[in-house]
């Protein structure tokens, strides 16, 4: 990769960071509304539990962010670097299924009950969206870079 797409990619890890952040903070006061809404104690096992896999969920829909943002550029430079647009094509369509069925099989995980459940599936399928939203960010958090 040259210059200027690591610069990118550095640029849309740190857009998907900063959302993700904002996710957890926004999705972190909503819960405490809701829960202060319902009577639920701050010390209920129930309130601190969910706290705890909506941090987690948060965490790995960062990181698959951040892994699929790094894919996705790997991928591309080599498609573009092959020259050669039927390999190109397979490649990059390859890798998409790739991708989706990590994320499909990630979610089945962390959306079981024993694992995170509700609230950190939920946290995880929106942290992952950092993806795109990352890219979204870029220029408004880099004007001017």
């Amino acid at each position: 990769m040259d210059d200027k797409v690591k610069k990118t990619l550095k640029q849309i890890i740190v857009g998907s960071i900063v959302y993700n952040i904002l996710l957890l903070l926004f999705s972190l006061a909503i819960f405490m509304i809701y829960c202060y809404n319902k009577n639920v104690d701050i010390n209920n096992s129930f309130f601190l539990h969910n706290i705890v896999k909506m941090l987690i969920g948060s965490i790995i829909g960062t990181l698959f962010s951040i892994v699929i943002i790094t894919w996705m550029a790997i991928s591309l430079n080599k498609a573009l670097g092959s020259n050669d647009e039927k390999f190109a094509k397979n490649y990059i369509a390859k890798n998409s299924i790739f991708r989706n069925l990590l994320f499909c099989i990630i979610l089945i995980i962390v959306i079981n009950e024993k694992v995170l459940g509700f609230y950190g599936g939920m946290m995880f399928i929106l942290g992952s969206f950092g993806t795109k939203i990352g890219a979204y960010l870029t220029p408004i958090i880099f004007k001017g870079k």
